[in-house]
């Protein structure tokens, strides 16, 4: 009878240790429910080390990203053991989200003193991957013995977002696996072979990243669908009304509704969901012609104007340079003219910068479209000008 007794005791235990456990996951996950991991980019980061000697470093390094409206810091990185002379060391790291990402900085902190004076770190050429996007960037260093190193990234291809708009009707989504083709007049470019599984079901919005090397502009977009098997191809009609389409590289967007939503072959011409521009400035390299103002680009044809975002010229805009600024504005076409408003960051930049400005380029990144102008007093207040169309020689 007290074997019983005990017995009973120990089930009775048992059970309420797994009850327990069940609630305190069931609590976990509602937890993970209620706060989602906060939104950011995480970065593989390749450094290319020259094999001459003392080349190497064992120093901390922490990595800097910036584009036109912001910068964005890692976390400090050891370099002992694997920044070696002649090495390709990589290294991992996240960040807040920065979309694209035009320029990167290393800042070197120095360990001891005795390394500072026996590690020159000779860095040729930077690699950059952003695993969250699979967008890839490349450098090369034009000093690798600099002590500030830094360098202008270049994408070795083009990263795009789609956006797929599914019908809300029955038997309306997929599972099948799509591969995007994305076209041209001059040439067309595939995407990997992107799965639709548990993504694309009725009345969703899913969304897929992947890259191409690099097209420009896009005109045409066809989906190529492979069937995951037999049955697959009578349970599913895979209604699709529209697309979104994000270049993460330079920002231009596309988008195009689908005639035919329940077609087998899918595609659609692609239409500019607004335009991205790059502007490119020519600063005379008179003293004092240089800015760290902030910048408006207003762009003006005979019906309407558009206004970019504020940019700005912080360790950029120096004399004798020629900095380019992206942006992308509300659909302008054509442009035939340009304004520049100018706002000072403080009273003392006021009486230190002239801003001379010679002429400018600008490129309509969705079209192709050039524009360049020549500014007949580089030193006015009151920055505009008229733009002419350049004619590119075939």
């Amino acid at each position: 009878m007290n074997c019983i007794f005990i017995l009973l005791c120990l089930l009775q235990i048992v059970y309420s240790s797994v009850d327990q456990n069940k609630h305190a996951q069931s609590a976990k996950d509602l937890q993970i429910q209620n706060y989602p991991m906060p939104k950011g980019y995480c970065w593989r980061i390749t450094f290319y080390i020259s094999r001459k000697l003392l080349s190497g470093t064992s120093n901390y390094i922490t990595v800097q990203l910036i584009n036109d409206e912001t910068r964005v810091f890692s976390n400090r990185l050891p370099c002992s053991d694997k920044c070696e002379r002649g090495s390709q060391p990589s290294f991992y790291f996240c960040t807040p989200q920065i979309d694209p990402v035009k320029e990167v900085k290393l800042n070197e902190t120095v360990k001891h003193f005795w390394n500072g004076l026996t590690s020159v770190w000779r860095l040729e050429s930077i690699d950059l991957m952003n695993l969250n996007t699979s967008a890839n960037y490349r450098c090369t260093l034009d000093n690798p013995d600099a002590d500030e190193k830094g360098c202008k990234l270049n994408p070795t291809g083009y990263c795009w977002r789609i956006k797929f708009y599914i019908s809300r009707k029955l038997l309306s989504g997929t599972s099948n696996y799509i591969t995007v083709q994305l076209i041209n007049d001059e040439t067309r470019v595939f995407s990997n072979r992107l799965s639709c599984a548990k993504k694309c079901k009725r009345g969703s919005q899913p969304s897929f990243y992947f890259c191409t090397p690099q097209i420009d502009p896009v005109k045409e977009l066809q989906l190529n669908e492979t069937v995951k098997n037999f049955w697959k191809g009578f349970v599913s009609g895979w209604t699709l009304e529209s697309i979104d389409l994000m270049n993460l590289n330079t920002s231009a967007e596309y988008r195009c509704t689908l005639d035919y939503p329940g077609a087998e072959k899918k595609g659609c011409k692609l239409n500019p969901a607004g335009y991205c521009w790059r502007i490119t400035f020519y600063i005379s390299s008179n003293y004092f012609s240089g800015t760290s103002n902030y910048f408006t680009v207003q762009l003006i044809n005979d019906e309407t104007r558009v206004f970019s975002k504020k940019l700005s010229c912080a360790k950029k805009c120096k004399r004798g340079s020629q900095p380019s600024f992206d942006f992308c504005t509300p659909q302008i076409d054509p442009v035939k003219e340009l304004k520049l408003n100018e706002t000072v960051k403080n009273f003392f930049k006021k009486f230190t910068s002239g801003w001379r400005l010679e002429s400018i380029n600008l490129m309509n990144l969705n079209t192709s479209a050039t524009y360049s102008c020549t500014f007949s007093n580089p030193g006015a207040d009151e920055k505009g000008c008229k733009l002419n169309p350049k004619v590119i020689a075939m």
